[in-house]
């Protein structure tokens, strides 16, 4: 399926009952790879059941391609030890957010995606309309260890000045010219303004990542706020000024 100009924000929020790697527990961090990209956690230490809660931005080419997740434990004077992985991919999640929803309450559950026995759901797995955004939360099951689940949020983000996401196209006849007319009306402007729309998907996700932090070369979308910029540099990077990962803002 073709993918919406823009990038998939996943927001690592825990582990729960991961492996203990040594005596007094592990040093565990989250890589995410997709693409021939790959992005980490900070690293928290010493506990088996870590909490992150931390925002890692990926462009997507393909909304079919998975995306792999793998866990870590820190060692300081060793190769690190692998902690379990898992794989999920965002092709449900695209599909809800290429529907109108414009009439959906707030916190209706649009889709639910259940275990498979080729996928690596833990639970049932919930796609929410919310507040004007579409919200998938996944717990994922490690492979290749004893136990271990990691909670996980998917978030859609839009590049800005972007091509808004196709309303899907309603089959029945439009009455008169009343709402329904009305609607399909403004479908049919979008989508022909969607048609239209210049440059390659590719193109278009570089031009937006154009905020890069300079100690970890790690790329974010241009509407990356300050305190986000912070965030970022103080789990990271705590050794380092601010400004020496993001010296756009000093000006």
């Amino acid at each position: 399926m073709s993918t919406l100009p823009g990038f998939l924000s996943v927001r690592v929020l825990r582990g729960v009952n991961l492996v203990s790697c040594d005596a007094k527990g592990s040093d565990p961090y989250v890589v995410l790879n997709l693409d021939g990209q790959k992005l980490k956690t900070s690293v928290m230490k010493k506990t088996v059941n870590p909490v992150w809660n931390e925002d890692l931005t990926l462009a997507v080419k393909n909304a079919a391609a998975p995306i792999k997740l793998e866990v870590f434990d820190k060692d300081t004077f060793s190769k690190d030890d692998r902690m379990g992985d898992a794989e999920f991919d965002i092709e449900a999640l695209m599909q809800i957010i290429q529907m109108d929803l414009e009439d959906i309450r707030s916190g209706t559950v649009v889709r639910t995606v259940r275990p498979g026995k080729h996928c690596c759901l833990a639970d049932e797995s919930h796609i929410i309309w919310e507040n004007g955004q579409v919200v998938q939360d996944l717990l994922l099951k490690l492979r290749n260890v004893d136990t271990g689940v990691v909670h996980l949020q998917l978030k859609w983000v839009s590049i800005p000045g972007s091509p808004s996401p196709p309303w899907r196209t309603s089959h029945q006849p439009a009455m008169g010219g009343g709402n329904g007319q009305k609607s399909k009306m403004a479908r049919e402007r979008n989508a022909e303004k969607n048609k239209g729309a210049k440059g390659s998907q590719l193109e278009t996700n570089k031009k937006a990542m154009n905020i890069q932090c300079k100690i970890c070369m790690q790329t974010f979308i241009c509407t990356t706020s300050e305190a986000k910029c912070k965030e970022h540099a103080e789990a990271r990077h705590p050794k380092n000024d601010l400004y020496q990962c993001f010296p756009h803002l000093k000006n």
